[in-house]
């Protein structure tokens, strides 16, 4: 029944663009659609992904287990407010300084390179002149 629905308004979107129900129907389905899509982050996939994971995961296996876990997801939502704002405030520093740390190399680099600094020089190699060999260094146990 839906399927029929939905190939009927796909069905006066092609014929009837130009009239007032086509440009309502294309108002409710293209524009809205595009609307709604335009507010999707990277995050919601990322959360869509590892549900779907989950959820596959779930179906697939028949375990028990996994169900036991999903049956307790809403019960975790709900202890989610019991965590102290300091110990989130503390994580955030945490992630701030090692994102920090992380990108120190590159702005070491960055600040030899605008002073001129960055330049390494060359080394000549150095060949032996005679063709005995020199001397071999030994340690002696007492």
């Amino acid at each position: 029944m839906l399927l029929m629905v939905m190939l009927y308004l796909w069905g006066l979107l092609i014929m009837v663009p130009d009239t007032p129900v086509g440009r309502a129907v294309h108002r409710c389905l293209v524009e809205a659609s595009a609307r709604v899509l335009l507010r999707v982050q990277r995050a919601h996939v990322m959360l869509g992904i590892i549900v779907a994971t989950v959820l596959l995961a779930g179906w697939m296996l028949e375990a028990d287990e996994i169900r036991m876990v999903l049956m307790a997801a809403p019960d975790i939502m709900g202890l989610a407010p019991w965590i102290e704002m300091g110990t989130l405030a503390d994580l955030v520093g945490v992630l701030v300084g090692a994102s920090v740390l992380g990108r120190m190399r590159g702005m070491r680099q960055w600040v030899r390179a605008r002073l001129g600094r960055g330049q390494r020089r060359q080394r000549r190699a150095r060949g032996r002149r005679d063709d005995e060999p020199g001397p071999v260094a030994s340690l002696a146990w007492a």
